[in-house]
Formats: structure tokens, sequence, C-alpha cells
């Protein structure tokens, strides 16, 4: 079985705009200013559906791109 497909790079694109919304829009930073400890809570909230976004499924979007990176790195 190959790799699985990427996600499209809008969706790609709107996940990292919409994690960066987040983060900001309740830490005030931007997710990569965050200490690693604060970017691994808001996945993992991303993660158990606890934080969401009404343009993109971010549970799916984090899912897909984790299985993607998985497949890249084999």
């Amino acid at each position: 079985m190959g790799a699985p497909a990427p996600p499209n790079s809008f969706d790609y694109r709107l996940g990292l705009d919409e994690l960066e919304n987040i983060t900001r829009s309740r830490t005030g930073y931007s997710f990569t200013e965050l200490h690693t400890d604060l970017q691994d809570a808001i996945l993992s909230l991303i993660a158990t559906r606890d934080l969401s976004s009404r343009k993109l499924d971010l549970a799916r979007w984090l899912a897909d791109l984790h299985t993607h990176t998985l497949a890249l790195a084999a």
C-alpha cells in the first residue's frame, strides 16, 4: 500500500491559519512563540475536539497531517 494522499494545499494552509487564529485568540501569542508544552497542550485539545474551528475539522486535519508526515518519514 502506498503513502496516503497529502492534504491538499488549501486545507493545509487553512489548518495552519486556523491553528494560528485559535492560539492567538486564546493566548495572545503566535503558536510558534509558545513553549513546546503549551503547543502540545493546544494540539491535544484540537485532537480531542475540545478546540475547534468553524472553517475546518481541525481534529481530522491534524490526524491527516500526522499520518502523512509519518508516511513521508518511512
